[in-house]
C-alpha cells in the first residue's frame, strides 16, 4: 500500500465514520515505514485544514455531487496539486486507480481542475473567509462579534498552521538536563524543539513529557502546593493530572475523575508509569456526582467546543454545530454548578477550555458568578493560538471567601 492509498484509508476513517484524528494518526503510523510518516500526516492533516478551500475548487466542475469516498479522493488529489510538488501525473494516475470504477469521472474532475488552475476568493465576506480557511462561517462571524477583527484574522491564520510540539518538564529536572537536545526554552518548565524527542532517553525515562503550553498554565494557574487536598473532574487524557500530582510531590490527596472508564484507564495507566500511585480514580458524571468531603484545589477542564485546537483536530471544523455549543454551554454550567460546592473556604477552582468563544468562557464564568456571592474571581486569561503557535485555551481562578 502506497503513502497515498494509506492517507486516502485515513481520511475516510476521520471524514466518514467519525473517528478522531490524533487518535487514528497515531495507531496507523506506528504500524508505517517512518519514512513514510512526514508525507502521509502532511496529506492527511493539510485536507483536513483546507477541506471547504479544496472542495470550492472543483465542485462547479461536475453536474452532480459524487458520493463521499470519491468526493474525498477528489479532495485530496487538489490538496497535492495545490500544496505539493508531487508530479501533475502521478496524482492523477493514482487518483484514478484508487477510484476503481470511478477512474472515468475522477480523471475528468482533476484534468479540468488543471485547465483551469486555482480559483481565487476575494476575503470580503464571512462566507469567503469561511470557505479560505474552512471553517463554518458562523464561527467566522462569532469570532468577529467576539474579538474583533483584527484578532480574528490572526486566529484564522494560525488554523492554517501546522502545530508546535511543546514538551513540560517534570519536576526534579532543568533546562540544562536536556539542553543537549537542542531545544527552545519558552518558560521555567516549557520548551519546544525543531526535533522530535519522543524517542529519546529522556522522554522514556519521564524527563519531560508532551504537553501543550496552555495547557500547561492551567495548572500552574491553580496554584497547587504540598499536602492539599486536590480533585481533577476531567482528568482525561492524563497530562494535567500528572502536573498536579508533580506539584504534590507524593503529599496530599488528588482524586481523578472522568466519565468513561477507559480514558480514565488511560489516565491510571499514565500515573503509574511516572510512579505516582497515591491516587484515587472514580468514574462519575461531574454535572451530578457528589463527594463527602472538600478540597482546596479543584480543576474543572470541562467538555468543550475544542475551538481552540483546529490546528491538530481539524476534523472539529467539520463537525461542529450552534446547537452543539449550546447543549455544551448547558453541561458547562451544570458542572459548575455541582463541583464548586466542594470548594473548601478560602480554596480555589480553575475552570478551563480548549476553545475560543466567549459563551463557554468569559460570560459562563459571569453567569456563574452572578448567582454565587460566595465565590470571587481572581484573575483570567484567554491564549490565542497565534500567540505562541500552541492550542487556544480560556482559564479562569476563582476563590471561594465563604
Amino acid at each position: 500500500m502506497n503513502q497515498r492509498e494509506i492517507a486516502y484509508q485515513l481520511l475516510q476513517e476521520i471524514m466518514l465514520d467519525g473517528k478522531y484524528s490524533n487518535l487514528i494518526m497515531r495507531q496507523t503510523l506506528m504500524k508505517v515505514d517512518p519514512l513514510k510518516r512526514g508525507y502521509i500526516s502532511e496529506v492527511v492533516y493539510g485536507v483536513l485544514r483546507n477541506y471547504r478551500y479544496l472542495r470550492y475548487q472543483w465542485m462547479d466542475l461536475v453536474k452532480h455531487k459524487p458520493k463521499n469516498k470519491i468526493a474525498i479522493l477528489i479532495d485530496m488529489a487538489i490538496y497535492l496539486l495545490l500544496y505539493t510538488n508531487d508530479p501533475d501525473y502521478a496524482v492523477v494516475n493514482d487518483a484514478c486507480i484508487l477510484a476503481k470504477n470511478q477512474k472515468g469521472f475522477v480523471n475528468a474532475v482533476l484534468r479540468r481542475f488543471l485547465a483551469r488552475k486555482e480559483k481565487k476568493l476575494h476575503l470580503d465576506s464571512f462566507e469567503h473567509l469561511g470557505i479560505y480557511y474552512s471553517l463554518p462561517s458562523w464561527v467566522v462571524a462569532m469570532w468577529h462579534k467576539q474579538y474583533g477583527s483584527e484578532t480574528t484574522q490572526k486566529i484564522l491564520e494560525s488554523k492554517l498552521k501546522k502545530a508546535t510540539m511543546f514538551y513540560r518538564l517534570n519536576a526534579g529536572y532543568t533546562i540544562q538536563d536536556i539542553e543537549h537536545l537542542d531545544v527552545k526554552q519558552i518558560d521555567d518548565t516549557c520548551f519546544t524543539s525543531k526535533y522530535n524527542l519522543v524517542h529519546t532517553k529522556e522522554f522514556i525515562h519521564h524527563v519531560f513529557d508532551i504537553q501543550d503550553y496552555g495547557s500547561q498554565q492551567i495548572v500552574k494557574l491553580l496554584q497547587v502546593d504540598k499536602h492539599q487536598d486536590v480533585l481533577d473532574i476531567c482528568s482525561a487524557p492524563g497530562s494535567k493530572t500528572v502536573q498536579i500530582a508533580s506539584a504534590l510531590g507524593h503529599t496530599g490527596s488528588l482524586i481523578a475523575c472522568d466519565i468513561h472508564l477507559h480514558r480514565l484507564q488511560l489516565v491510571e495507566e499514565k500515573m503509574r508509569s511516572y510512579g505516582f500511585l497515591n491516587l484515587q480514580y472514580q468514574v462519575c458524571d461531574a454535572s451530578t456526582v457528589k463527594f463527602d468531603k472538600v478540597f482546596d484545589r479543584i480543576l474543572l477542564d470541562v467538555p468543550c467546543s475544542g475551538l481552540g485546537t483546529l490546528s491538530h483536530k481539524c476534523e472539529i471544523a467539520m463537525r461542529i454545530q450552534p446547537e452543539t455549543i449550546d447543549e455544551l454551554v448547558a453541561l458547562q454550567a451544570k458542572i459548575l454548578e455541582n463541583i464548586t460546592k466542594y470548594v473548601k473556604v478560602n480554596g480555589y477552582f480553575v475552570y478551563s477550555t480548549c476553545t475560543l468563544n466567549k459563551k463557554e468562557n468569559e460570560k459562563q464564568i459571569e453567569h456563574f458568578l452572578l448567582k454565587h456571592g460566595n465565590f470571587k474571581l481572581v484573575q483570567q486569561r484567554t491564549i490565542f493560538p497565534f500567540e505562541f503557535d500552541s492550542d487556544g485555551f480560556y482559564m479562569a481562578l476563582c476563590q471561594r471567601i465563604k
